[in-house]
């Protein structure tokens, strides 16, 4: 009863406040971004084997830290909460998806889907993950153990670096 006092509270305060970029726009020209435009950039033969490195790091290292924190929203792979049907509620989670999935979708490779170049998704996600910005406090509190913690931070943070300093070869 509690936690869906919670919902509901939280609920009420973000209803119409998008969670994705933290109110940031795109950047000029992608604003009318559709889903099926997404995808991952045609790998040219100088970024192939990057990405493969890049995608091998992150299958051993980071995609379990993901999966834990990220896919729910940045996934095809999504869990349901236990109150997703409650009215209101399914109708935010739905959109707070949707949005996700706008901006970042995790495979199990890299590089990711999305609507920016690799190397702007991996500034973004280490931006948004040291910031605490994702995953989104609603998220974070009705969901305590897919907290990222310290330790996660600086794994991500190492495979940003190692990903930037592969595609910059």
């Amino acid at each position: 009863m509690y936690k869906c006092i919670l919902v509901i509270f939280f609920t009420a305060v973000s209803f119409g406040s998008g969670w994705a970029h933290e109110g940031e726009s795109h950047k000029e020209g992608s604003d009318n971004i559709h889903e099926e435009s997404l995808g991952s950039p045609s790998p040219t033969k100088h970024n192939t084997q990057a990405y493969k490195r890049i995608s091998a790091y992150y299958q051993k290292n980071i995609v379990k830290i993901f999966k834990k924190a990220c896919f729910d929203c940045h996934s095809e792979t999504i869990n349901y909460p236990s109150y997703y049907k409650i009215p209101g509620i399914k109708q935010l989670i739905d959109r707070d998806i949707k949005n996700a999935k706008e901006h970042l979708v995790f495979t199990e490779k890299f590089p990711f889907k999305s609507h920016e170049s690799p190397e702007s998704d991996l500034s973004s996600i280490l931006k948004s993950i040291v910031e605490k910005r994702m995953p989104p406090e609603r998220y974070a509190f009705m969901h305590k153990k897919n907290q990222i913690t310290d330790n996660e931070i600086l794994q991500i943070k190492a495979w940003v670096n190692f990903s930037l300093k592969e595609l910059s070869q």
